[in-house]
């Protein structure tokens, strides 16, 4: 078995879990409320509601928003704790992947900030020549969970998920 590492290998193993995962899904539109047309919904007679209402992956920064401004969303970058999350219980909102947007990953300067973008993962984070004021987010990137976590979750994610072991918030404070 060869070790999951940054790069193209990685990220094509990423992908095509992704895919895999997405397909799950699809397949899992007329289940019932415990996640699958379970014995007790299928004598009943009952395939179930949909488990996503909407599944979305825009490929441009514009059609994201315009999809936004459509309807709610619930965004999804990473990944990596959302589906934990959900058990066995199905999703039930509309889902925008903005996993394909390259303009939302990634860290730049200006003259009077740096801005990380959405999709910067901790990968990105400890690849990046950054001053000595970024040293504690560089080490509490390369503590976030497993290789595998720090290649696909994202910093914005570890933020908005406000779970209470957020490894990169307090170094963000600081």
């Amino acid at each position: 078995m060869t070790p999951f590492w940054p790069g193209e290998a990685a990220k094509n193993r990423f992908d095509n879990l992704r895919r895999l995962v997405i397909i799950c899904i699809r397949m899992n539109l007329n289940g019932c409320e415990h996640g699958e047309a379970c014995r007790e919904c299928r004598s009943a007679g009952s395939t179930g509601k949909a488990s996503v209402t909407r599944y979305a992956k825009p490929t441009s920064l514009d059609e994201a928003l315009a999809l936004l401004g459509d309807a709610p969303w619930r965004i999804l970058a990473g990944g990596t704790d959302f589906y934990p999350s959900l058990g066995n219980r199905p999703v039930r909102e509309n889902m925008l992947d903005i996993n394909g947007l390259d303009e939302l990953r990634g860290i730049t300067a200006s003259a009077s900030h740096w801005r990380i973008g959405a999709r910067t993962t901790w990968t990105d984070m400890v690849q990046e020549e950054l001053p000595a004021a970024f040293d504690a987010l560089k080490q509490a990137a390369r503590e976030v969970g497993s290789v595998q976590i720090q290649n696909v979750a994202t910093v914005a994610g570890n933020i908005c998920n406000a779970s209470p072991a957020a490894d990169g918030v307090p170094a963000l404070l600081v």
